[in-house]
């Protein structure tokens, strides 16, 4: 909204976009929503179930850091994230305020990554339900930064599952990736 109120100053566009985990055979993927209706009904209730998700995962991750002897408080996590809907930085940073860990860094590195000891694994919705909901509110599904080794049939998966386009120019991708996926998506007549 504000950015919308904004850009009527200066004469701009403003694509109400948004980005959204997904899981495609166990891999975490990235879909981008463009041109959504940001008011519809579907994304509030939807949004709403991922904020309620994030909640919950930071609950149990600060059980398990607990269990393990660092006291860490869910309110202190939650002062931390503030309007912010509450992820793993801010337990890092409340960690750092506890003394748990010396910095940001060592709290991922040594208990909230991927596969740590305090880590609960998020539960993505499929790319498919992603996709779905996405064009249900209106908007262009596009695959965010795939990266170079992004394998070839798991895109493939993603264009039967409606999947719109793919995401070319990012500062992970370098000249000859971008090319690649710009040759892909034109051959298959996807956004770019």
């Amino acid at each position: 909204e504000q950015a919308s109120q904004q850009a009527l100053k200066y004469n701009l566009e403003v694509i109400p976009a948004l980005e959204l985990s997904a899981s495609v055979e166990s891999t975490e993927v990235h879909v981008l929503g463009y041109y959504i209706d940001r008011h519809h009904d579907g994304l509030a209730t939807y949004l709403q179930k991922l904020k309620q998700a994030r909640v919950d995962r930071a609950c149990a991750i600060i059980e398990n850091l607990n269990a393990s002897g660092h006291a860490i408080e869910f309110e202190h996590v939650l002062q931390r994230a503030g309007n912010s809907v509450i992820a793993r930085p801010h337990i890092a940073e409340a960690m750092v305020d506890c003394g748990i860990v010396d910095n940001y860094i060592d709290a991922f590195n040594y208990w909230i990554a991927d596969g740590k000891p305090a880590c609960v694994e998020k539960d993505n919705a499929s790319a498919k339900a992603v996709i779905e909901l996405i064009h249900q509110i209106g908007g262009v599904a596009v695959l965010a930064h795939p990266g170079a080794h992004f394998p070839p049939q798991m895109l493939q998966a993603l264009i039967a599952d409606g999947l719109d386009g793919i995401e070319v120019v990012h500062p992970r991708h370098n000249l000859a990736t971008q090319n690649t996926f710009m040759k892909f998506a034109q051959d298959r007549q996807l956004a770019m």
